[in-house]
């Protein structure tokens, strides 16, 4: 089953706003929490597996972000 999200929805603190974009892997999501706004990306449940290419594509993601906003 996959999430079904929406706007308005309270995800680790950050409101969704609305959907900036949808493809195969996932969405992305304007969001916001206190002043500030982001994008906000949801790899689909049927990639969450760690040895799945698509799941470890979104983990370099991830990391490259950190270490861009550190």
């Amino acid at each position: 089953m996959e999430h079904d999200w929406k706007a308005g929805n309270v995800v680790d603190g950050w409101r969704l706003d609305s959907l900036l974009g949808a493809g195969g892997n996932g969405e992305v999501w304007r969001a916001t929490r206190n002043d500030q706004v982001a994008a906000v990306k949801f790899l689909k449940l049927k990639f969450l597996n760690p040895q799945d290419k698509r799941f470890l594509r979104f983990r370099d993601e991830v990391r490259t972000q950190a270490r861009l906003t550190a």
